[in-house]
């Protein structure tokens, strides 16, 4: 049952025109010009970790897939330690 979630999720993911590579209970999604999240599956916890790797506002349709997909999952957002560096360095100019 829970490789039928990874399936069904990377399936809706490449549905809506995203890129997306799976290996285990890892996904990373991409728009075809640059990796844009990786999300991790915990399938007994029933939760699922959504690391940002570029803005947040580009990972809101797959955020979206993720809660439509995984109802009863719970959902983490965290951002990367990239996106932090990158973050950073714009506030401070």
């Amino acid at each position: 049952m829970w490789r039928t979630w990874t399936e069904v999720l990377t399936r809706e993911l490449r549905r809506r025109g995203l890129y997306v590579r799976r290996h285990a209970y890892e996904i990373l999604v991409g728009d075809g010009e640059e990796f844009l999240c990786i999300l991790l599956l915990e399938p007994v916890r029933r939760s699922l970790t959504l690391i940002v790797l570029r803005d947040l506002h580009r990972v809101g349709p797959i955020l979206q897939t993720v809660r439509e997909v995984l109802r009863d999952f719970s959902i983490y957002l965290r951002p990367s330690p990239l996106l932090l560096e990158e973050e950073m360095r714009r506030s401070t100019r």
